[in-house]
């Protein structure tokens, strides 16, 4: 009996491609019914977890996932609204934006305020922690936490609490975390806010570990965009019986799409040129937010061959490629028609077949 993994990539508002897509498949096969690990990173891991707990709530998986469709195409102002900042701090970003070098990541501090991602997070999980998602499910979403601990030889006996970040995969299970709490207590909404703390976008988000002791926790796109290998450590290290050999995984992206580079910019004022404005996407010549995006994009990859590689038929990976440049923050209302074409042309493509084969065999 196959153990069944959904892997849903982090990407910003382009998690309404990931939605999109499911939604096509579970019309077609149910296949959310028949989940048994979900992981996510960043947006995918919100999506990950309303997606857990909604299979451990009984809920309709198919009113789900059009509800979480729903949540990207009209709530995006809501989740990517400014932050209030300082009056210098406004003063700097209004004379950037005015120059034509500002937009998506913030300069002077955090560009958007969590609060919208809270109240979307809890309207679908409420109060509900790691640990009501029943153990014979899986959910693994990935977040890095400011918690890892110096090597010895490091350390600071005048600040003995010098820490670190790291990686870290909050789970319902007891394994995986490399920062030595128990995630069975967390809210369900701290880790969609913990995972999808995009720097310079959001704020890291505070949690409280344990009484008067809280860790500040980041996207978890900056060391893996694609869960999918954290995925495969979760559902493995809570299983001893389990095996590699008993895992398919259906991987979902957030949409490969050209950077707004054109040839001729990348030849005359390529990235020779690229200094701390150009990465953070306040210059003229890099895309906006060139950097976070070359961390999601290079780490998504990365993640997705090692997977390939030892999955091989076990794995069908669907992520599409976007005929356009799609900002992580984007809310302009063309981009969902843009990436809905996408979506229908995948479905005569040979990866959307494979999907829809091997998820047939999920519901058997």
């Amino acid at each position: 009996m196959t153990f069944n993994i959904l892997s849903c990539d982090g990407g910003g508002i382009r998690g309404f491609l990931s939605a999109r897509i499911m939604q096509d498949l579970q019309a077609k096969t149910g296949f959310l019914d028949h989940v048994d690990g979900f992981a996510g990173t960043s947006t995918g891991g919100l999506i990950a977890i309303a997606l857990a707990d909604g299979r451990a709530q009984g809920k309709d998986m198919t009113k789900l996932i059009d509800t979480i469709v729903g949540i990207y195409r009209h709530d995006a102002g809501k989740i990517f609204k400014e932050l209030t900042t300082t009056k210098f701090g406004t003063a700097v970003e209004d004379l950037l934006e005015a120059l034509g070098l500002a937009g998506g990541a913030g300069i002077l501090s955090a560009q958007y305020s969590p609060d919208g991602v809270h109240d979307i997070a809890n309207s679908l999980v409420q109060d509900r922690t790691f640990g009501s998602i029943p153990q014979d499910l899986v959910l693994a979403v990935n977040t890095a936490a400011l918690a890892m601990q110096l090597p010895p030889d490091a350390r600071d006996p005048a600040k003995p609490d010098l820490r670190n970040w790291g990686p870290v995969t909050l789970s319902n299970h007891a394994v995986g975390n490399a920062f030595g709490q128990d995630t069975l207590g967390l809210k369900l909404r701290d880790g969609a806010l913990a995972t999808s703390a995009a720097p310079t976008y959001f704020p890291p988000h505070s949690i409280e570990i344990s009484a008067g002791h809280s860790m500040y926790f980041a996207d978890g796109g900056t060391f893996a965009n694609n869960p999918v290998m954290n995925a495969v450590e979760i559902a493995l290290a809570s299983d001893s019986k389990r095996h590699i050999g008993d895992l398919q995984i259906l991987s979902v992206g957030t949409g490969l799409q050209p950077l707004a580079i054109t040839n001729a910019d990348a030849n005359d004022w390529g990235p020779d040129y690229y200094g701390v404005l150009e990465w953070f996407g306040a210059g003229e010549i890099a895309p906006t937010a060139g950097l976070l995006e070359l961390t999601l994009s290079a780490s998504a990859e990365n993640q997705t061959r090692i997977a390939q590689a030892l999955f091989k038929d076990n794995l069908v990976r669907l992520n599409p490629f976007v005929p356009a440049s799609i900002k992580l923050d984007s809310t302009d209302s063309a981009i969902f028609g843009v990436m809905n074409n996408v979506v229908a042309a995948m479905h005569s493509k040979t990866p959307w077949s494979q999907a829809c084969k091997m998820l047939a065999g999920w519901a058997q």
